[in-house]
């Protein structure tokens, strides 16, 4: 009798993880369910669409970078990406609007600004982007 509980406990789990799943039950959609880290940005026939025209203002010590939001329907916000040129690290922001204002930057530097769109904790698109931006006087 214990066994037979315990079998169809797991049955039930297995049966759970295919509703809740937003990915449908599929092996792989499973797999990305339990582990998203490794999923691609592809939910069931919708991919997470890239932002488009990507622009920035002019730059003194700042600027605001703007972009088309995305036509796909699977996204939570948008991750705003910033850095020297000369750089190799990025600097980090989120918002959930379709502009975004840096500040704090150096005067006479171009900065490498790129947009992408994310869904959750693990999924995103890929950039648009980057675009440059020279502060100047």
């Amino acid at each position: 009798m214990a066994r037979a509980e315990r079998i169809g406990w797991r049955v039930a789990v297995v049966a759970v993880l295919f509703v809740v799943s937003p990915l449908g039950p599929t092996p792989s959609a499973l797999a990305a369910f339990l582990d998203p880290a490794t999923a691609s940005a592809t939910f069931g026939t919708d991919t997470l669409a890239a932002p488009t025209n990507v622009t920035t203002s002019l730059c003194a010590t700042g600027f605001t970078a703007s972009w088309t939001a995305t036509t796909s329907t699977w996204r939570t916000g948008y991750e705003v990406q910033w850095k020297l040129s000369t750089s190799g690290t990025w600097n980090s922001a989120t918002t959930t609007g379709t502009s975004y204002t840096v500040s704090g930057l150096s005067l006479l530097n171009t900065y490498n600004v790129r947009v992408r769109a994310y869904f959750g904790a693990n999924w995103k698109s890929t950039f648009a982007g980057p675009v440059d931006v020279f502060c100047t006087l």
